[in-house]
Parts: C-alpha cells; sequence; structure tokens
C-alpha cells in the first residue's frame, strides 16, 4: 500500500504541469486535480491486479477465463481512464465553459483525438503510472488466487510451532541444568553429612573419655576428703572411740552412665562412606546419564519442515 501512495503521489505531480496550463488557480490548483485523477487511474489498476489479473495463474479453466478477461478489462480500463484524463486536460486547455462536459463530449465523439502531444504524453504518463499499480496488485499477494491467506496461515503457525519449540528447548536445558545442580547438591550434602557423621562419633569418645575422668576424679576426691575428715575427727575425739563406719566407704547412688561405645557407628560410618564413594564413582555415568537424556528429547523437538520432507527429498 505503501507502494500505491507514492504512485499517486508521483503522477499527481508529474500531472499538476499539464493541468495547471488551463487553470486559473495555476500549478496548486492543477496538482489538487491530478491527485484526483491520478488516485483514480492508480487505484482501479491495482485493484484489477490484486483480484483480477491474478486469476490468470489458476490451474482451472473457467477461473483463468476470468483472468482473462480481468486483463483485457485492466488495459480497457488502463487506456479509458488515460484518455479521459487526457480529454480533460484539452477541455482545460481550450478555456471551455464546462471543462467536464465538454471532455466527455470529446470522448465519446473521438476517443483517441487529442489536441496535442502534452496530452499525448499526459495519456502516456497514465498508462505508465497504471502499469506499475497493476502489477504492484497482482505481486502484493502470491501469484496463485487463494494462495496468500493459506501461505499467511502456514507461516504464522510455522512461527507459532518455532516459538512452542523454543519455549520447550528453553525449559529443557533449565531442567538438565536444575538436575545437575540438584547432583551436585546431593553429592556435597552427603559429603558433609559422613564428615558431620565421623565428628559426631569423635564427640561421643571423648564424651565418654572426659565423663570417665571426672567420675575417676570425683572418686579420689571423695576418698580424700573422707580421709582428711576422719583423721582430724580423731584428733580431736579426745579418748572418744572411734565410729566403726569409719573404716568404711559410704556407699553412694549408682549413676545411669550413657553407653558410649562407638562400635555400631562405626559400622554406619563405613557403610555411608561407602555408599559415598559409590556416588563418587557413579557420578560422571549419572551426569552423562542425564545430558543423554537431555539431548535425546532435544533432538526431537525438530523444526516443522523436517516433519513434513518435500517430494523428491532424500
Amino acid at each position: 500500500m505503501g507502494l500505491l501512495f507514492v504512485l499517486i503521489v508521483l503522477e499527481g505531480a508529474c500531472n499538476a504541469t499539464f493541468f495547471a496550463q488551463g487553470l486559473t488557480t495555476g500549478l496548486l490548483g492543477g496538482f489538487v486535480w491530478a491527485g484526483i485523477l491520478a488516485a483514480l487511474n492508480v487505484t482501479v489498476a491495482y485493484l484489477l491486479g490484486l483480484f483480477g489479473v491474478r486469476y490468470l495463474n489458476h490451474r482451472h479453466f473457467g477461473w483463468k477465463l476470468l483472468g482473462v478477461l480481468c486483463s483485457v478489462a485492466a488495459l480497457a480500463a488502463m487506456m479509458a481512464i488515460g484518455l479521459g484524463i487526457a480529454h480533460y486536460r484539452d477541455a482545460l486547455t481550450s478555456e471551455a465553459l464546462d471543462p467536464a462536459k465538454s471532455a466527455s463530449q470529446a470522448y465519446m465523439a473521438s476517443p483517441v483525438q487529442l489536441a496535442d502531444i502534452s496530452s499525448w504524453s499526459l495519456f502516456g504518463i497514465s498508462i505508465f503510472f497504471a502499469v506499475i499499480a497493476l502489477f504492484d496488485g497482482l505481486f502484493f499477494d502470491d501469484h496463485y488466487p487463494g494462495y496468500g491467506v493459506i501461505s499467511r496461515r502456514t507461516q504464522e503457525a510455522i512461527d507459532d510451532h518455532e516459538e512452542e519449540m523454543g519455549t520447550m528447548r528453553t525449559q529443557l536445558e533449565e531442567l538438565k541444568e536444575e538436575e545437575l545442580k540438584s547432583l551436585d547438591r546431593v553429592l556435597q550434602e552427603s559429603q558433609a553429612a559422613v564428615a558431620v557423621f565421623e565428628s559426631r562419633i569423635e564427640d561421643k569418645r571423648s564424651a565418654s573419655s572426659r565423663l570417665s575422668n571426672a567420675l575417676r576424679d570425683a572418686d579420689n576426691s571423695l576418698d580424700a576428703l573422707l580421709k582428711k575428715f576422719r583423721t582430724e575427727n580423731q584428733l580431736h575425739r579426745t579418748g572418744l572411740a572411734r565410729p566403726p563406719y569409719f573404716d568404711t566407704m559410704p556407699e553412694l547412688l549408682k549413676l545411669n552412665v550413657p553407653d558410649f561405645d562407638t562400635t555400631a557407628d562405626e559400622d554406619a560410618l563405613a557403610k555411608q562412606r561407602e555408599l559415598v564413594n559409590q556416588l563418587l564413582a557413579e557420578v560422571q555415568q549419572v551426569r552423562a546419564s542425564i545430558q543423554a537424556s537431555f539431548s535425546q528429547q532435544f533432538d526431537r523437538l525438530k523444526p516443522l519442515g523436517t516433519h513434513f520432507p518435500r517430494k523428491g527429498d532424500a
């Protein structure tokens, strides 16, 4: 449509000087009339090319015949409008009182009889721009009638398909990266858990040792304190008999000491280490499996054209 507007402006500009010779308004008035007639000339040719002449390419005879008739009609319309414009210019330059009526009468009486070379030049310019407009309409859409709409729908479907494929490819890539990161995270967490487990076992051994030392120190402190007390007590008895219980140690309440045995923990730690080492040994294979699954699904997302090979393609 942009070219159509350009053609109207160009033809109007070319014709303006011809019309200006017969108008009291001069070049400005000539351009107005030239623009109106150029729009008529170019628009008619464009519409015939867009909706009629293209049927020459139809495969069926009936529609092809319509294209022939439209082509003849287009040629006739271009010549008729061009001659009409030229006759109108003749009427303007002859200073007729009613240029439109005078041009109509001259056109009906002798269509191809023009006043001078300028009118024939105007006719040629009109035909030239009309032919360009005709081909602009013809090539505006697909040459085969009706295929333009089908082609645009097809392209829209292809674009939608490619957009969807692009979205799915992105989602697959994100899913793959998420799985690889999850694998790395599991590996790191497993190694960290084994290290923490080993540290807890060491803490358990240390706690057992500290508790044993504390209990032993408590017994020794109690024994030393009682001996000192009893010795001082005997020194200050002034002949009184020594109590019999001074010869025995008091019976203390038994403490429920937790079981600090780490044998089961060490066995569990060994199993956890074995599992982590197994994971480390297989991590590359797992990565390869994730990549292979990704590639398998990614390769299925093929362009639409690969699903519909053309005839003759190998």
